[in-house]
């Protein structure tokens, strides 16, 4: 889910965001539907006499099995447990529709746990892609156990909320409207996200996406709106204080934007995106030791990430100091030459651009959606 902001005051009245009405919602599916066919392949697979967890492990392993309903991940499908079943194909949160709906079906209390702080920053185009993690949990206190998605997953040391379904059903078209986004149907996602704050108007991933649905429409009021109610929903929900700050400053309201910045450093988490933007101001204003320091902060947040080391070796060119602009040009060609920030870098240095990049002024800080987490084999965990 991604970027939010509003005031801490601002939480005191809620925020009105008005649908426009020519947005018509998509029907609400019943993601946790099994067929008659469903049914028959699990009671086929998976013997009710086993103990609970010899089931629920039995059930994991026989969705996966080659022999089995043999599931492929695929980090964009969206699907119901129907669909992903048909298909043979799923991705973390379609799974754990799947699981949770079969694994209900022989008996078993499964439900929806997200991972908390295991979010991934991706970029495609003017899109920045948070990756979170939603699995399948099972029984309760000491005795929980967890579906683990990859081997390094780790979830026995990670911190995690159970989710019930409503909110998972939000997540499913908060999903839908970021596939939407991603390939530039924006009609198709506002119906999609729509959708997703009227299941559940406690899913501020949905009013963040929703922002960004309404901000590529024109609609910069509404935008506002959604990213202030993303935020009244969960104050920490860093995306909605990223999309917000970038809305004000795109509209001129430097002065809002700049307002914003104190609650942004206080928040537990922070968005590589939005740090680059804030340095971005402090070298505008020969704040060198500022830009420095959120740069470096925004490059620990997203070490796989270009865009932090071009920016520090900008601040290097800055201020005068060539040897230390190579070091991060190199540092930032080796995880993305075709990084925009870089054109200009080597332009100064009198480099040439590789044949790939074009010529192109840098965007900071773009607008945000939610996106799949890349978890591609389901096992189950011991108990947490």
């Amino acid at each position: 889910m991604l970027l939010v902001v509003a005031t801490r005051a601002a939480r005191a009245i809620p925020t009105e965001v008005r649908i426009p009405p020519d947005i018509q919602p998509l029907p609400v599916a019943d993601v946790l539907a099994l067929t008659p066919e469903m049914r028959e392949w699990a009671h086929a697979q998976v013997p009710r006499t086993l103990p609970p967890v010899e089931r629920l492990d039995l059930l994991v392993q026989r969705l996966q099995a080659v022999d089995g309903a043999a599931l492929q991940y695929d980090a964009w499908f969206n699907a119901s447990a129907a669909e992903a079943f048909a298909a043979r194909r799923f991705n973390c949160l379609s799974f754990s529709h799947l699981l949770i709906a079969m694994a209900r079906e022989l008996g078993l209390d499964a439900y929806y746990v997200q991972a908390l702080y295991r979010e991934r920053y991706d970029r495609e185009g003017d899109l920045v892609l948070l990756a979170g993690h939603v699995t399948v949990g099972w029984g309760q206190g000491p005795r929980r156990w967890m579906v683990e998605f990859g081997n390094d997953a780790e979830l026995e040391r990670a911190q995690v909320r159970q989710l019930d379904d409503r909110r998972a059903l939000a997540l499913h078209y908060a999903n839908v409207g970021a596939t939407d986004l991603r390939r530039g149907d924006t009609p198709m996602a506002l119906r999609a996200l729509v959708t997703a704050v009227r299941v559940d108007p406690g899913a501020s991933g949905a009013w963040v996406n929703l922002g960004v649905a309404l901000r590529r429409r024109g609609d910069f009021t509404g935008a506002e709106a959604a990213y202030r109610r993303a935020i009244e929903v969960d104050p920490e929900m860093v995306p909605g204080y990223s999309n917000l700050y970038q809305l004000l400053r795109a509209t001129g309201r430097a002065k809002e934007a700049k307002a914003l910045v104190s609650d942004i450093m206080n928040l537990a988490h922070r968005d590589p995106w939005l740090l680059l933007a804030m340095g971005d101001e402090c070298m505008q204003a020969r704040d060198f030791a500022g830009a420095e320091r959120l740069f470096k902060e925004s490059r620990h947040a997203a070490p796989r990430e270009s865009a932090p080391a071009a920016a520090l070796a900008a601040l290097a060119l800055a201020k005068g100091d060539q040897p230390r602009a190579r070091k991060w040009l190199k540092r930032a060609e080796e995880l993305d030459p075709r990084e925009p920030r870089l054109v200009s870098v080597r332009g100064a240095l009198g480099l040439r651009q590789p044949p790939s990049v074009h010529a192109a002024s840098a965007v900071s800080g773009a607008k945000g959606t939610v996106a799949p987490a890349p978890s591609p084999t389901p096992s189950l965990s011991p108990p947490m």
